[in-house]
């Protein structure tokens, strides 16, 4: 029995070279010299160079990445207190405090920056 190679160019489905273009490239034919083909090279790389692309979670997880392991630390020394079954109940009760205490300062830091940049245009508006 041969194996076929799929329309992708590997052996198995998903094999093959992973695609590395930034997200929202479209394809685009036209007919160049090599000489232009290689000053377009160069100019694509330049312009790519040092925009790799980070998702919104990937930030959002580094940012929070330096409040959770003392979180975790604190959580923990409440379970050794506690102990066993009770300590777990006791800590996921305090976690679920701890994160809405968290949330209600982001929020209310939130705010107050947008109420400043708003009454900064404002003054700025007068002038």
């Amino acid at each position: 029995m041969a194996i076929e190679k799929t329309v992708k160019g590997g052996y198995r489905e998903g094999a093959g070279r992973k695609k590395e273009l930034p997200e929202g490239t479209k394809p685009t034919y036209f007919n160049i010299t090599e000489e232009e083909r290689q000053a377009c090279k160069k100019l694509i790389a330049k312009m790519r160079e040092g925009k790799e692309k980070v998702s919104k979670d990937e930030q959002a997880l580094e940012a929070l990445r330096y409040a959770i392991e003392p979180a975790g630390k604190a959580l923990y020394e409440v379970i050794k207190i506690y102990g066993g079954r009770k300590g777990f109940r006791e800590a996921e009760r305090l976690s679920k405090v701890l994160g809405v205490i968290a949330f209600k300062d982001a929020v209310q830091i939130f705010e107050n920056e947008e109420y400043r940049a708003k009454e900064s245009r404002n003054l700025n508006k007068n002038e």
